[in-house]
């Protein structure tokens, strides 16, 4: 596989630097690395508002890997409430991924 192509919803993902966004703040980056079946695997940068969003993405993440549908419902759900938002520097977007942060990796559901 070219990872240059993998692709979620037509957007080219591999190859760019995607802003994460939380509402109108900036929660950090991600650089997407490869593909791991279900997920795009990437790299996770700290933005200027991580400190008051990282509480919300590690209770998301940690509710998913411990398979607590009902609290990753809830917290999850809130964020994307919020309005999680990718974009890139070339200005393609997507709006309300599945996105998990644990330090300085992140996931983004394909």
């Amino acid at each position: 596989m070219d990872w240059q192509q993998v692709t979620k919803g037509g957007l080219i993902m591999l190859g760019k630097t995607w802003y994460v966004y939380v509402g109108s703040s900036w929660v950090g980056t991600v650089d997407p690395v490869g593909n791991s079946g279900d997920w795009i695997e990437a790299n996770f940068h700290e933005g200027d508002h991580w400190g008051n969003f990282a509480p919300w993405f590690t209770r998301a993440f940690d509710a998913y890997h411990a398979g607590d549908d009902g609290t990753w419902d809830d917290v999850y759900g809130q964020l994307a409430t919020m309005g999680i938002v990718l974009e890139a520097e070339d200005g393609e977007r997507y709006e309300n991924p599945t996105l998990l942060i644990n330090g300085g990796s992140a996931w983004i559901a394909t």
